[in-house]
């Protein structure tokens, strides 16, 4: 079967369809992903935000901390050649949309669009957090 669309479906009813995207195949690389991503965030309990996040080509990750919250972590190529990053990010402040603590996620990295899709889940798994930036 051709590599073209991906639906979802969840116990609840509810459907996601999404498009297949060849930037998937890619090799990842931290050297291409390096950058800072400019976009928003939100997770089930917070309002949108502006979060700017930098990632060095050593796979450092970071939020600045003038946002209520600040965030450091590490960005590591998942296993597999895959272009999906393993992220995981210690959070501490007031404003932190998941609380402060360490928080493991997955990445995505749009070569063609240069934007950065975020996903992750508390530890308890009773909110999540989404953020998309582009360079």
């Amino acid at each position: 079967m051709p590599k073209s669309t991906v639906i979802m479906r969840s116990s609840d009813g509810g459907a996601f369809t999404g498009t297949y995207d060849t930037d998937y195949d890619l090799k990842p690389s931290l050297t291409a992903l390096a950058g800072t991503f400019n976009g928003t965030g939100l997770s089930g309990f917070s309002s949108v935000q502006s979060i700017p996040v930098t990632i060095s080509s050593a796979g450092t990750i970071s939020t600045p901390p003038s946002l209520g919250c600040s965030a450091l972590g590490t960005v590591v190529p998942r296993p597999g050649g895959k272009n999906i990053f393993n992220v995981s990010v210690t959070s501490s402040g007031s404003n932190c949309a998941l609380g402060n603590g360490t928080t493991t996620s997955i990445a995505y990295y749009d070569v063609t669009t240069r934007e950065l899709l975020v996903m992750a889940l508390n530890s308890s798994k009773t909110d999540g957090f989404i953020d998309l930036g582009a360079k």
